[in-house]
């Protein structure tokens, strides 16, 4: 394992290459992002400092990434090859736990959020961010934002302007 200093907007994973690195977020934030025929981008997930990030998928089958990995502000991430990563699961078991525990809560985390989408308005997926996730919208833009809640950017940018009347309101403005 060795720290990677990523810059603003590089690619960490490419889609169609093996995802061979998980990573730990030291300082930034990487967006995983599906791309469709037309090369439209639709972000899948944000993670921040202290969370993991992989194409999970490839990483666990070994087949190439669906996923694009991006760093969307200068990122500092711990780099842990599939070697070593399941080296340390083998031979620290308190390792195997905290990833047990990382797989368990990433998973929840996900169903919840995907079953609250579906269910959800678009006001209402925006009020859910903002309980749950609020550090992503002083973070991220509003084309990445409106595509992370599965909503178009023109609805997004109404919905934010009628949110930062309500008091203590913070979004990013670009």
């Amino acid at each position: 394992s060795e720290m990677c200093i990523r810059d603003r907007n590089s690619i960490i994973q490419e889609k169609g290459y093996p995802s061979v690195f998980v990573y730990f977020i030291v300082k930034g934030c990487i967006q995983i992002s599906a791309l469709d025929a037309d090369m439209q981008e639709y972000v899948i997930e944000i993670n921040v400092e202290e969370q993991w990030c992989s194409d999970l998928k490839s990483f666990s089958s070994g087949n190439p990434s669906e996923q694009l990995l991006t760093a969307l502000e200068d990122t500092i991430v711990l780099c842990i090859h599939k070697k070593s990563f399941y080296k340390l699961i083998k031979t620290v078991p308190q390792f195997s736990e905290v990833y047990n525990y990382i797989l368990e809560d990433y998973f929840f985390y996900q169903v919840n959020r995907i079953q609250s989408f579906i269910t959800m308005n678009a006001s209402e997926r925006l009020d859910w961010i903002r309980r749950h996730r609020p550090e992503l919208l002083h973070r991220i833009s509003s084309k990445k934002m409106a595509s992370y809640l599965g909503i178009h950017k023109d609805v997004y940018s109404k919905l934010k302007k009628s949110k930062l009347m309500e008091k203590n309101s913070s979004f990013k403005d670009s």
